[in-house]
């Protein structure tokens, strides 16, 4: 279900992978403030909306990331 929302959002299966991923580490970091969380399952998906927002903004930035260098003329 996170993999389907962040593909939803990123457009990409590699880029909502990335952000799933992400998302766990997120939830890792602050596992306090989500053991305290009134509502988890909502807790999680607003880590992986907030990941997946992220990593989209940065691939908009650069629209070359990972896109092989054309060999340079001489």
């Amino acid at each position: 279900a996170l993999l389907g929302v962040a593909r939803a959002i990123t457009g990409s299966r590699s880029d909502a992978e990335d952000a799933v991923q992400q998302t766990f580490l997120d939830l890792h970091r602050s596992r306090h403030a989500l053991a305290r969380a009134a509502e988890p399952r909502g807790y999680v998906y607003r880590t992986l909306r907030n990941a997946a927002l992220r990593l989209r903004a940065r691939r908009r930035e650069d629209p070359l990331d990972g896109v092989a260098a054309e060999p340079e003329h001489r």
